[in-house]
């Protein structure tokens, strides 16, 4: 729904402006080959306490968000239950969650649960709910894909194309709301045939 790499990138080369000890690499797009505090020049360490800060200075907050923000909405009115599965921070603070739902509500993100869970939120959201009643997933991460496929056997998993990703070669990606609302439509007519 929305692109984190890249908002998190200007974000550190702000946050690190002026420093004489760290110095991250001029903005790019990162092409998701290797680590992405790699592909910006920090350490793990640095890394972390720039996320820290972005997510507690509300940076977060102001993370612009795509066509695709509006899928939620449209797999609720075709009479999805629709289940947030995001990744909590390498430290739990409490401003992670209000953070969160203010950004969902901000963009006006129709969703009826909400799961932080990291790094296996496919595997947990199949532990609390019947994973077979789980129909759709998107992801724009490999990893998180594979886990979805593996935990979850009957959803169709779709890559949500961005830039980070554009060379994985998931089978099934959707670069819009429109591919998404298209898959959403076969989805429930499968579920409705089931049904009957």
């Amino acid at each position: 729904m929305a692109d984190y790499h890249n908002h998190f990138h200007h974000f550190a080369i702000s946050y690190y402006e002026g420093s004489r000890t760290v110095k991250p690499r001029g903005f790019s797009q990162w092409d998701g080959v290797g680590e992405f505090e790699d592909h910006i020049g920090l350490t793990k360490e640095q890394y972390r306490e720039a996320k820290l800060a972005y997510r507690q200075g509300g940076g977060k907050r102001l993370m612009p968000a795509f066509g695709m923000i509006h899928a939620p909405e449209y797999a609720s009115r075709l009479g999805f239950e629709v289940w947030i599965t995001t990744t909590r921070p390498w430290m739990r603070h409490d401003s992670t969650d209000p953070d969160t739902r203010h950004w969902l509500e901000k963009h006006g993100v129709a969703f009826d649960h909400l799961l932080y869970e990291d790094p296996n939120k496919y595997e947990r959201l199949a532990e609390l709910v019947d994973a077979h009643r789980v129909l759709f997933v998107i992801d724009d991460l490999d990893v998180m894909l594979r886990q979805a496929e593996l935990f979850l056997p009957r959803a169709a998993v779709v890559k949500a194309e961005r830039f980070h990703n554009q060379f994985d070669d998931w089978h099934t990606g959707a670069g819009g709301l429109l591919q998404v609302q298209e898959i959403l439509e076969t989805c429930k007519a499968v579920w409705d045939a089931r049904d009957r």
